[in-house]
């Protein structure tokens, strides 16, 4: 996996839509060649933040790499691509669990409570964001 060394410029400011671009570009180039790849979803701030306004330039864009198996390798971290700062982690199907067990956990639930994913050939994790999205809102 190629995680270029660009250093980053706190200065450099980018709108959420355009950096969630190269995020993709990020998952189609780099992450989707991982041995079991299995899908991408976007996590924290651009998950919520208007495509046209911009990322503070101190944030970073998270992304979720999902892969086979039941223990992902160790996370990634942050790192500079295409003059976005990512931090890229990974997670197994097996850790995701079930909608339910999604939504009983708002460090996850948020991530799937709208149309987050980037790549999914399965199509397992649209299937979790459609039942994750139908409960969301619903109070237990």
């Amino acid at each position: 996996m190629c995680i270029p060394d660009t250093g980053y410029d706190t200065k450099h400011t980018m709108i959420v839509g355009e950096a969630k671009r190269r995020a993709l570009q990020w998952v189609m180039e780099e992450g989707s060649k991982l041995p079991g790849f299995q899908g991408a979803y976007f996590a924290g701030s651009v998950t919520w933040l208007p495509a046209d306004v911009e990322l503070p330039a101190t944030s970073d864009v998270d992304l979720f790499v999902t892969l086979d198996g039941s223990v992902p390798p160790e996370k990634v971290g942050k790192f500079v691509y295409r003059d976005v700062l990512l931090e890229v982690s990974f997670t197994t199907f097996e850790q995701l669990g079930s909608a339910e067990q999604i939504l009983a956990n708002h460090q996850i639930a948020g991530a799937f409570r709208t149309p987050n994913i980037i790549t999914d050939p399965s199509g397992r994790l649209t299937e979790l964001q459609t039942a994750v999205s139908r409960g969301y809102a619903k109070r237990e």
